[in-house]
């Protein structure tokens, strides 16, 4: 299972990824610390944290784990 093509990701101001929709206001989940970057690939999402390591986190029922 992806997510859907509505999903997307920002960092928060807290250096968390936020996980999001375009067809719904407001953040669906949070997760991460130290964070820079993020992007969703597949079931995927990959984020890189200040320290240089990449972190990848699995889709399960439509939340990161």
């Amino acid at each position: 299972m992806s997510f859907p093509d509505s999903y997307f990701c920002t960092i928060s101001t807290g250096e968390q990824i936020e996980l999001r929709s375009s067809k719904r206001p407001g953040v669906i989940q949070s997760f991460g610390s130290s964070m820079v970057s993020a992007i969703i690939q597949g079931n995927q999402i990959i984020g890189r944290t200040k320290q240089g390591n990449t972190n990848i986190y699995e889709v399960v029922n439509g939340y990161a784990v």
